[in-house]
């Protein structure tokens, strides 16, 4: 044997060597090598982290140093990274050809919650000369717990719903080394009245923590409120039980939960907060995502009035049912009352973008399926003629489809929908005669002085036989 010290020689991938031997008679006899070898510097790398007992999150900053002789080969050395869930048994790649920079960031979780991994860094010169270096000792990769992924608003509803979508626990797979048997959702109480939530009585539902929350799963129902009472910065707060949904080892799970509000134009935003835990089949060990925020709207327009009219016995009110809103009854918040002075024609929307807001005196309850009203100021109802329409709209605001219009004709004090010697002599009845009032009695105002007098029969009149203004002319 003899022992080559090849320090200096070029790093190459295509070495041979040839052995003669040759006798005193100067015989001799040599071999070649069967096939080319690499030969050169070997680098060298040591693993810095994860290097042996450490319990690690889902995502891990891997780190190291290696260095070949050749400065130049140092930073051209390619890097690859494997891991061993068990303790060395089996190998998996989790990235290859990476520069030597010293750093990797591990994203792993999607991998199984185990005390057994390992990791080994491989670094490679150009001529193939390499070294490795593993974990001196097993870690622990300690991700159960489910992600949540994102709380958003449900869709084509109406309010009070938020859907949370979460990530599975890592165990919650075929193979896994835990079972994963069920989910429990929460989510905090924004109002922190916990006399009202828990009956007025001073003993209740209690956790010491959040975290120790999803400990009274077992005896738990939908809608519970738990008071945390411990010193943690969440102390105070009240947390409530949604509901359970069971593991049936999909990649991702949602539920609409309810929220305590919806966020709208006139309150502003209503957060709730959620967070989900995994429970094992023995409940009491369960693994908890962090917090995560969404919120609600109300995504359904109240229906349209139908019924919208000139309150007969009235000076010049508007009259309507309040709508509700489909499947649900929630009452309207407000209105969008216009007038026009042309008819509406067969292109309504195109006539209620050009009418005008209704100014007057609003009566509103707001109670679904009882009467609303408006009284119309005397500046919008002295015109000769007006149309109008409604819109209910919501705290958000959704907006309704618009109402049915109703027609209003000054002058046509009995409601006949047409100006003649009638409404002349309907007036003077009523004038002097104790005959019904106009019906609205501003359609019998049309002096548009507040009043019904002789003065408006005297306009009635000369409108009609001496070619005088009209009825609420300017």
């Amino acid at each position: 044997s003899y022992f080559w010290d090849f320090t200096g020689l070029a790093d190459g991938e295509n070495y041979l060597i040839a052995i003669t031997a040759s006798d005193p008679l100067a015989l001799s006899n040599s071999d070649t090598s069967d096939a080319v070898f690499k030969a050169g510097n070997t680098p060298q790398v040591s693993l810095m982290y994860a290097n042996g007992g450490e319990t690690l999150g889902d995502s891990v900053t891997i780190t190291w140093t290696a260095t070949d002789s050749d400065s130049v080969q140092t930073s051209l050395l390619a890097v690859d990274l494997d891991y061993s869930p068990d303790a060395g048994a089996t190998w998996s790649a989790i990235d290859s050809n990476q520069a030597n920079d010293g750093v990797y960031f591990w994203d792993n979780s999607e991998l199984y919650g185990t005390e057994d991994y390992l990791v080994c860094i491989t670094v490679t010169v150009t001529s193939g000369l390499f070294d490795c270096d593993t974990s001196d000792a097993v870690f622990t990769l300690d991700h159960h717990q489910p992600r949540i992924v994102s709380v958003v608003d449900v869709p084509n509803d109406q309010g009070k719903q938020a859907r949370v979508v979460w990530d599975h626990s890592p165990s919650d797979e075929l193979g896994s080394p835990l079972t994963i048997a069920e989910y429990s959702i929460w989510r905090r109480r924004e109002t922190r009245d916990w006399d009202v939530w828990n009956g007025g009585s001073p003993e209740g539902k209690r956790a010491a923590s959040i975290d120790e929350l999803p400990n009274q799963l077992d005896a738990a129902q939908p809608g519970d409120h738990f008071l945390v009472t411990g010193t943690e910065a969440s102390s105070g707060s009240v947390w409530v039980f949604l509901a359970t949904v069971p593991a049936m080892q999909f990649e991702q799970y949602a539920y609409d939960a309810p929220t305590e509000c919806d966020s709208t134009g006139e309150g502003g935003m209503c957060w709730s907060v959620f967070f989900v835990a995994a429970h094992e089949e023995d409940l009491l060990i369960h693994y908890d995502s962090g917090p995560d925020s969404g919120y609600s709207l109300d995504n359904i327009s109240p229906l349209p009035i139908q019924d919208l009219q000139i309150h007969a016995e009235s000076w010049f009110t508007l009259q309507w049912t309040v709508p509700g809103e489909y499947p649900g009854e929630q009452p309207v918040s407000s209105y969008d009352i216009r007038y026009g002075t042309v008819p509406v024609g067969p292109d309504t929307q195109a006539w209620w973008d050009n009418a005008q807001v209704c100014s007057g005196e609003s009566f509103f309850n707001l109670t679904v399926g009882e009467k609303d009203s408006f009284g119309v100021s005397e500046e919008t109802g002295c015109h000769p003629e007006l149309y109008f329409a409604v819109k209910a709209l919501d705290g958000r605001p959704n907006a309704s489809g618009i109402s049915n219009v109703v027609h209003f004709l000054c002058g046509d004090v009995n409601e006949d929908s047409i100006f003649n010697v009638g409404d002349v002599v309907y007036e003077v009845s009523y004038l002097y005669k104790n005959g019904p009032a106009p019906t609205p009695g501003a359609s019998g105002d049309v002096t548009c002085d507040g009043i019904v007098n002789v003065g408006d029969v005297v306009c009635l009149v000369s409108y009609l036989y001496k070619n005088g203004r009209p009825p609420c002319g300017q």
